[in-house]
């Protein structure tokens, strides 16, 4: 897997900066978030631990370069313990890492839960299998964080996309990924066999708002 190449823009952080609680919680901008999951990494290799995330989501969005909005959260769809085993979904974050990202949380002033694994409960048809593919992956001490392409971040944005409706921000985030014409065959086709006999009614508007195209 190939390391994000957005990571060169938050060269300047570092595992040992210490950040200074803030008293309100603000949404995570891109900088936010690279510092958060520095400050996360750094606390897990203090503590002698070490897990993998894979991200979906507005902070997979951010990471991927795609959009320039901010997140409250970050949400995994998976999570490895240790960095030689392979992801698995998982119910609840494990233990140690609940506790170092709660730590990170009370220094920048984030939402406690502000690494979740809460996603899951609402994408069912996404497998782990459709997200790892040609990830990106970046190592920040103790973390590694593991971000689905954008085609295969679209196939959950399609899904949610056409779970909401028309105009929900799932619709523009699709836009904002800015897929290639065999990107979106691709999507499509894993939509198409995903979904057989079961197509939500909704597909045909949001892929004709979103590609210009007929189904």
């Amino acid at each position: 897997m190939d390391d994000f190449s957005c990571v060169e823009k938050f060269d300047f952080l570092n595992t040992e900066s210490k950040l200074p609680a803030m008293a309100d919680e603000e949404p995570l901008s891109f900088n936010r978030l690279a510092a958060a999951l520095e400050m996360l990494g750094g606390a897990l290799a203090d503590r002698g631990l070490s897990y993998e995330v894979v991200v979906v989501g507005g902070a997979a969005m951010m990471l991927n370069s795609a959009s320039s909005r901010t997140t409250q959260d970050v949400d995994a769809i998976a999570i490895a313990e240790g960095l030689g085993t392979t992801p698995r979904r998982v119910h609840v974050l494990p233990v140690p890492l609940a506790e170092a990202a709660r730590d990170v949380a009370a220094a920048m002033g984030l939402e406690e839960d502000w690494l979740n694994v809460s996603v899951g409960a609402f994408v069912p048809p996404l497998e782990v299998e459709d997200v790892l593919p040609d990830a990106a992956s970046n190592l920040y001490g103790g973390l590694r964080v593991t971000v689905a392409n954008r085609p295969n971040l679209a196939k959950l944005k399609l899904y949610a996309a056409v779970d909401e409706g028309p105009g929900s921000v799932h619709e523009r985030d699709l836009r904002d990924l800015a897929l290639a014409p065999a990107e979106v065959d691709l999507v499509l086709q894993w939509y198409l066999e995903r979904f057989k006999g079961r197509e939500d009614p909704n597909l045909p508007t949001i892929v004709a708002r979103v590609w210009g195209r007929s189904l």
